[in-house]
C-alpha cells in the first residue's frame, strides 16, 4: 500500500514539473515577452576581460555579470524564453531539494516548491528588476545544498561563505543564513533556535555594514540591492517581502513536521497541504495581469514590434486596444507608413509635430529607432545617445550602439564607427552585424552603394543638419 502511494506523488510530482516548466516556456515567450525584450535593450554583455572585471568589483556584481549573461539570449525571444524557463525550473527544483534535505519535505509539498519562481516572474512583469535577482536565489539555494551536515563544520563554513555571499547576492543572502542557521539547530530547542536566528540577523547587518566601507563603496550599496534592481531605492520592499516568502517556503516542511511528528502525519494533512500549494499557485496566476503598470508595458510591447519590424502586429493591437500613450501612437503611425496606408509625407508631418514634444521622451528608444527609420541621421543619433543615458542602472546598449554605428557610417565619421563596432564586436549576437559594416568604414565609398544607406546619406547630404530636435 506505501508503495502505491509513493508511487502515485512521484508520477504528480512529474507532471507537476512538466506543466510547470511548459507553463513557465509560455509565459515568457508568449505573454511577457516584452520583459525579455527589455532586459536585452537595457544592456549590452561583452565577452572581455575589462567589462568582468567591473562587474566584479561592484556589490552584487558577479550576479549581476551572470544575469546580463542570460540576458542577451533575449535577443531571439523564443531562445530567450528557453533560457529563462530552465533558470526558473532551476529555482524550482533547487528550492524542492533544499526542502527535502534540510527539512525533510514530503512530495504533498512540492508544488509549494514553484512559489519562489513563481513569486519572481510576479516582480519581473514590470521590468523593474534585472535577471540577477533570479540568479542571487540560485546562489542561495547552492550556498544550503553544500551545507555540512555537523554543527561544527555548519558553522565553520556559514562563518566563511556569509560574507562573500553578501558580496555576491546582498540582502537576498539573509533568509538563506536564517535557513542555514535553523537547519544547523535543528535538533536544538526553539530558544536556541531564535537565538540562533536572531544572531545571524545581526551578523548580517554588520556585514552589511562594514564590507561596503572596507572596499571603499556607500554603506547603503549592498542593503539596497545593488544591480538586482534598475532603480534599488525605489523597488527594496517588494525583496524584501521576497526573502520573507522565500524563508516560509523552505521552512514549510519544518513548520508541518513540529506540528505532527515523524510518521504520525495524518493522511488528510498531506491533501491539505497539496490543496494549499495549488491554491498558492492559482492566486499567482490571477495576480499576474493585476498587478501589471498597463501603460507601461503597452509602450514596451510597441516598442519590441517595432524592433522586430512586426507592423501588422502593431496594427492589431492597437485596434484590439488602441493605447493612449504618444509612444504607442508614433508607432502605430510608422506601422501603417510600412503597410501603406498613408504616405511618406503625412508620416514626416506626424513625425515633425510629435519630436517637438518633450512628453515624447517618455521611451527614448522609440524615438532613436524612428528617427533613423526616417532616415532623420542627426536627429537619431542624438536620441540614441539620449536613450542610452536614460537606462536608471547605467548600462550600456547593444541597441544603441547599433543606431550610432549607423549614424556614423551615413554621416562619414569612420573613426567613430569603427570604434562602436569594436565594442559590438565583443558581443554575441551583434558581432557578425558589426563586421558585416567593417569595409564600409575602411572604404566609405561603399556606402552610396547599400541600398538602405546610400539613400540615407544623399538624403542627410541635401537636408539642413538638425542634430537638436
Amino acid at each position: 500500500m506505501n508503495k502505491t502511494k509513493i508511487t502515485t506523488y512521484q508520477k504528480w510530482t512529474i507532471l507537476q514539473a512538466i506543466v510547470f516548466m511548459l507553463s513557465v516556456f509560455v509565459y515568457w515567450r508568449f505573454v511577457a515577452s516584452y520583459v525579455l525584450f527589455r532586459h536585452e535593450e537595457w544592456q549590452m554583455f561583452l565577452f572581455d576581460r575589462e567589462y568582468f572585471l567591473e562587474r566584479l568589483v561592484m556589490p552584487c556584481g558577479i550576479a549581476r555579470y551572470t544575469g546580463e549573461f542570460v540576458s542577451q539570449f533575449a535577443f531571439n525571444l523564443t531562445v530567450g524564453a528557453f533560457v529563462y524557463t530552465l533558470v526558473f525550473g532551476l529555482i524550482q527544483y533547487l528550492s524542492w531539494l533544499v526542502m527535502k534535505r534540510l527539512f525533510d519535505g514530503r512530495q504533498s509539498l512540492f508544488a509549494l516548491s514553484m512559489v519562489p519562481s513563481l513569486y519572481l516572474m510576479l516582480l519581473m512583469q514590470n521590468c523593474e528588476y534585472t535577471m540577477a535577482l533570479p540568479i542571487t536565489f540560485l546562489v542561495g539555494d547552492l550556498l544550503l545544498l553544500f551545507i555540512p551536515s555537523k554543527r561544527i563544520y555548519a558553522e565553520i563554513y556559514l562563518l566563511v561563505t556569509l560574507p562573500m555571499m553578501l558580496w555576491v547576492t546582498g540582502v537576498v543572502t539573509i533568509p538563506f543564513a536564517m535557513i542555514a542557521q535553523l537547519y544547523v539547530f535543528r535538533q536544538k530547542s526553539l530558544s536556541s533556535r531564535i537565538m540562533s536566528v536572531i544572531l545571524t540577523l545581526l551578523i548580517c547587518g554588520l556585514l552589511l555594514t562594514i564590507i561596503p566601507l572596507w572596499l571603499d563603496y556607500p554603506a547603503h550599496s549592498m542593503s539596497k540591492g545593488e544591480g538586482l534592481a534598475y532603480e534599488p531605492s525605489q523597488n527594496m520592499i517588494s525583496i524584501y517581502i521576497y526573502c520573507v516568502v522565500v524563508l516560509l517556503v523552505m521552512i514549510s516542511p519544518l513548520i508541518r513536521n513540529r506540528l505532527f511528528s515523524g510518521d504520525k502525519i495524518p493522511s488528510s494533512t498531506n491533501v491539505r497541504m497539496f490543496v494549499l500549494s495549488l491554491g498558492l499557485l492559482i492566486v499567482f496566476a490571477f495576480l499576474v495581469p493585476v498587478t501589471r503598470d498597463t501603460e507601461k508595458v503597452d509602450d514596451i510591447r510597441y516598442d519590441m514590434m517595432m524592433c522586430h519590424h512586426d507592423w501588422q502586429g502593431i496594427l492589431k493591437q492597437n485596434s484590439n486596444r488602441p493605447s493612449q500613450t504618444l509612444s504607442a501612437q508614433v508607432v502605430t503611425m510608422i506601422a501603417m507608413y510600412h503597410v501603406q496606408a498613408i504616405d511618406k509625407e503625412q508620416y514626416l508631418q506626424f513625425l515633425v509635430k510629435t519630436g517637438q514634444q518633450p512628453q515624447f521622451r517618455s521611451i527614448p528608444f522609440v524615438i532613436a529607432n524612428v528617427y533613423m527609420d526616417a532616415g532623420f541621421v542627426n536627429m537619431a543619433q542624438r536620441a540614441a545617445f539620449d536613450a542610452m543615458e536614460s537606462i536608471p542602472n547605467y548600462n550600456k546598449s547593444a541597441h544603441a550602439f547599433k543606431w550610432l554605428v549607423e549614424a556614423s557610417i551615413v554621416t562619414g565619421q569612420s573613426k567613430v564607427a569603427d570604434k562602436y563596432i569594436r565594442l559590438l564586436a565583443s558581443t554575441l549576437y551583434y558581432r557578425l552585424w558589426a563586421e558585416s559594416l567593417s569595409p564600409m568604414v575602411a572604404n566609405p565609398q561603399l556606402v552610396g552603394r547599400h541600398p538602405v544607406y546610400g539613400p540615407m546619406q544623399r538624403f542627410y547630404k541635401t537636408t539642413p543638419d538638425m542634430f537638436f530636435y
